[in-house]
């Protein structure tokens, strides 16, 4: 109502919305409609003329209930009521708002966003808006345009009888055979004398946390006069978790915390830099005080003790060997070869301030076996894998191999800052590397050996239940190479399932006699990632 006056707008207006905002900056000479448009956009106001009253309506109201018997089927149309749904590849898989931080210090610029990642979405939304509210508020904004824009995935275009003058566009209606409980909301009639065309889009359903209705104290986000120096860890982990898969996570720690942190991102030397992410959390994360030789793989290494040194620590604690096994307290070992080993500890006991020893340990999981074939020494970095403190920093494949520059620091400064640190890093495949095939057996019959090994999945397959694990790939591929005594490779073969016939003639060229022990390696085949890596055994050769 107050930019309609400033503006000079005297059409009588009806406001039936709610919302608040700490300000709104109109920094140049613009429209009332260029004006609204964006409050309109953020907050899912409803705007139109109806007898010549400008009509602002929020999401509210009640439905108006739409029976079969209501529509009429206009010319040209093959049936009354059509519906539509947009394809998974045109919805947005996250949204961002820029906007000024009321509660910041100079009302410095800051990000929020929303993400709801799932099946082809692939869409990055981002809306600069030039407002000044918390960022709690933002937070609910970004959430409720984000859900709008998925609702808005299903449409529907009907014709009524000239005589439903009654609905005008922003109503609410329920239509015919809604089983779901979705609601549309008319967003425009064309009017004929043959009927009422009607286009519609479906509307989120209310959301359980509406936006706050005043200001809420922050105890957790104040930050720190003198906030501590950041510490920002890259991670590429060979861990297949979320969907899309991360390629690349970010840990973060600082003492103390500043609040909130925000991760600035440059795709080129000398680009601009933009918000990627932000994190409210600081990751559990600090330095081995003692040696962790080669562990044992697949089973609990009960005699090996880990000491370490680790920083925001909060809620560690023993979890027990079931829930070790079920993927809690996993941490991520890098050594000081740079190689990622994967442990879950079973135990977690203090042993002095900010000090812990780990112990009942599972090693060389999620593919990283080889790294826990070596001695990681005291000073390996090693932080605790949280969902919400180590967080995903790349999970678009067409970003594989791209060098990106980051920085990182406090949410409430500049990207410029002193505070900040910054680091360049790169996205790998090692999260869809196929794992080593396991239980490698050789067989003697009439037409040569069989050589058969045991394939492994990265995801559903923990299940005793099913025959088999599934197929995390396209299409089953295998390379198997046959090994002399001496290592060298003899001959290298291909197969489509988890055994291969090693022809008598193919041995007798290779050999010369019948062989009862055989060396061999195979390793699976990646349609992303190309061949894993492979498991080599000497196997005693049965026979039928």
């Amino acid at each position: 109502a107050a930019i309609l006056a400033d503006l000079g707008v005297a059409a009588k207006a009806e406001i039936d919305a709610d919302g608040f905002l700490d300000g709104y900056v109109l920094d140049r000479p613009l429209s009332p409609r260029e004006a609204l448009e964006p409050l309109a956009r953020l907050f899912g106001l409803d705007v139109s003329v109806s007898g010549g009253v400008l009509r602002m309506r929020g999401g509210g109201g009640a439905p108006v209930t739409l029976e079969t018997a209501d529509l009429v089927q206009a010319e040209g149309d093959e049936a009354p009521l059509r519906r539509a749904r947009a394809q998974e590849s045109e919805l947005p898989r996250s949204l961002e708002i820029g906007f000024c931080d009321s509660e910041s210090a100079e009302y410095r610029q800051a990000t929020v966003a929303a993400a709801r990642p799932a099946g082809e979405r692939r869409q990055e939304l981002r809306i600069d808006a030039a407002i000044l509210t918390r960022r709690e508020a933002a937070q609910v904004l970004a959430d409720t345009v984000l859900d709008a824009a998925l609702a808005g995935r299903d449409s529907a275009a009907f014709s009524v009888s000239p005589r439903r003058i009654d609905l005008e566009p922003g109503d609410l209606v329920r239509l015919p055979g809604e089983t779901r409980g979705v609601l549309h909301r008319i967003a425009r009639i064309d009017d004929s004398p043959a009927g009422r065309r009607i286009e519609t889009r479906a509307v989120p359903f209310p959301r359980r946390d509406p936006a706050p209705v005043g200001p809420a104290p922050r105890p957790n986000r104040i930050p720190p006069a003198l906030p501590g120096p950041v510490f920002a860890l890259p991670l590429t982990l060979p861990v297949e978790r979320g969907n899309p898969v991360p390629l690349s996570y970010l840990a973060v720690a600082a003492d103390p915390w500043p609040g909130a942190v925000t991760v600035w991102r440059s795709a080129g030397a000398g680009g601009p830099f933009l918000p990627h992410r932000n994190l409210d959390h600081p990751a559990c994360l600090g330095r081995t005080l003692s040696t962790l030789p080669p562990g044992p793989l697949w089973r609990f290494d009960r005699n090996a003790r880990l000491d370490v040194s680790l920083r925001h620590a909060e809620g560690l604690s023993g979890i027990g060997e079931a829930a070790a096994l079920a993927g809690g307290n996993l941490f991520a070992l890098i050594g000081s070869d740079g190689a990622f080993e994967i442990l879950a500890a079973a135990r977690a006991d203090l042993t002095g301030p900010e000090t812990w020893r780990l112990s009942g340990l599972l090693r060389g999981l999620a593919g990283s076996e080889a790294a826990a074939g070596r001695a990681a020494g005291a000073g390996s970095l090693i932080v605790r894998l949280d969902d919400g403190a180590v967080v995903p920093l790349i999970d678009r494949l067409d970003e594989v191999g791209r060098l990106f520059t980051y920085r990182v620091g406090p949410a409430e400064r500049d990207p410029a800052d002193p505070t900040f640190v910054g680091f360049e890093a790169a996205a790998g495949l090692d999260a869809f590397l196929p794992l080593r095939p396991v239980h490698l057996r050789a067989r003697r019959e009439a037409a040569g050996l069989w050589l058969s090994w045991t394939r492994r999945a990265r995801r559903d397959a923990d299940a005793w239940e099913p025959a088999d694990v599934p197929l995390g790939e396209s299409a089953e591929a295998y390379r198997l190479d046959i090994l002399a005594d001496d290592g060298r490779v003899l001959r290298t073969l291909s197969a489509a399932t988890t055994r291969l016939l090693y022809t008598a003639a193919d041995e007798t060229a290779d050999f010369g006699t019948p062989r009862t022990e055989i060396t061999f390696a195979v390793a699976q085949l990646g349609t992303l990632a190309g061949p894993g890596p492979a498991t080599r055994a000497r196997v005693s050769v049965s026979t039928v």
